[in-house]
């Protein structure tokens, strides 16, 4: 070690072995250090352990005490290096020292608590009605305004004037919202629909021109899974101002048909057909009841129109099987279902 420091000292001067030898000290107490704030964090766990206090505040005492620890280790190392720069440290730190220690222990005691309090308010909004998805955008929204705060205060703490800041600040959020008020649309767009809650993941639902099962609500997107298995991305912004028809808010659905059936033809057995074939289908709900009328007279046929209940997920069977066994059956009953024609 002093071969080296003399070896500097003659090809490169009195300033690189000094370095050399500040530079060596405050490695040595580096590593010392920062081994003793580890073991101190391993004694610590182990005698709150003993203590069986609250795994909250075990967390915030354990991360207290190692920033704490960190925090002497910086100030001790500093103190070297300002000596080595002939700075009087006794001085220095009475003067700025004193308010960096204070702002820097504020700032992590202001951690620690941050970091309780997000833990706490996440198993809160477990406990709450708040839709799952919303709980991580709440929690992340209150952290970075929590951090927004700390960070400003430990700014005034440091003697600097933060109304300048504070004024600086709101005009770089104002022009990042500017720049990125698409995005922000979105955000505001999708809280709005975690929060009113029109349809929720799993319900079949008809959005301006789309139509499907809700297959996730993001932050910024509401994505819809078609029946052919295509992803529809849908703007949060759009998803808020459309207007939705949600099919799968009751449990149960009314199937509306209309059957045609000719003039000369006994509308009665039609009907029965109708009815008896809803009943066979085993979907029909007996309630409410059916209805199964003559709705209108119409220029060509007769239109009967068949109101059934049924469970909203074997909506679309029951009514692909009545196209199908309506027409089976009218066939084999004679009963015709008339077209349209004209007269030339």
């Amino acid at each position: 070690m002093e071969r080296f420091t003399y070896y500097l000292e003659s090809h490169w001067g009195e300033w690189a072995a000094a370095a050399f030898t500040v530079a060596a000290k405050a490695l040595t107490i580096l590593l010392c250090g920062f081994l003793a704030v580890r073991i101190l964090g391993i004694v610590t766990n182990k005698a709150l352990n003993v203590a069986k206090i609250s795994p909250a505040f075990h967390q915030l005492i354990q991360t207290a005490i190692r920033w704490l620890g960190y925090l002497i280790l910086i100030v001790v190392i500093l103190g070297i290096v300002l000596s080595a720069m002939g700075i009087n440290t006794v001085g220095w730190f009475e003067s700025t020292g004193v308010l960096i220690v204070r702002a820097l222990v504020f700032f992590v005691l202001g951690v620690a608590l941050i970091g309780a309090f997000d833990k706490a308010l996440r198993k809160a909004l477990l406990r709450t009605k708040v839709d799952i998805t919303l709980h991580a955008f709440i929690a992340s929204a209150v952290k970075a305004v929590l951090f927004v705060v700390l960070a400003i205060s430990c700014i005034g703490i440091l003697g600097i004037d933060t109304t300048s800041l504070i004024a600086a600040l709101s005009a770089a959020a104002l022009a990042l919202a500017l720049s990125v008020k698409d995005h922000l649309s979105n955000l505001i767009g999708g809280a709005v629909v975690l929060f009113t809650k029109p349809f929720v993941v799993g319900d079949y639902i008809e959005m301006d021109s789309y139509s499907g099962i809700v297959d996730e609500i993001g932050l910024f997107y509401t994505t819809l899974k078609t029946f052919d298995q295509k992803k529809v991305f849908i703007p949060n912004n759009d998803t808020a101002k459309a207007k939705i028809t949600n099919h799968s808010a009751s449990p149960v659905r009314r199937l509306d048909m209309t059957f045609q059936v000719a003039y000369e033809d006994y509308f009665e057995e039609a009907k029965r057909i109708i009815l008896s074939t809803a009943e066979e289908s085993n979907m029909m709900l007996s309630s409410p009841s059916p209805v199964v009328r003559v709705c209108a007279h119409g220029q060509n046929a007769i239109e009967i129109i068949a109101r059934i209940w049924v469970n909203w997920p074997d909506y679309y069977d029951l009514q692909f099987y009545m196209l199908e066994q309506v027409k089976h059956k009218f066939d084999k009953a004679g009963i015709r279902i008339p077209y349209r024609q004209v007269d030339v």
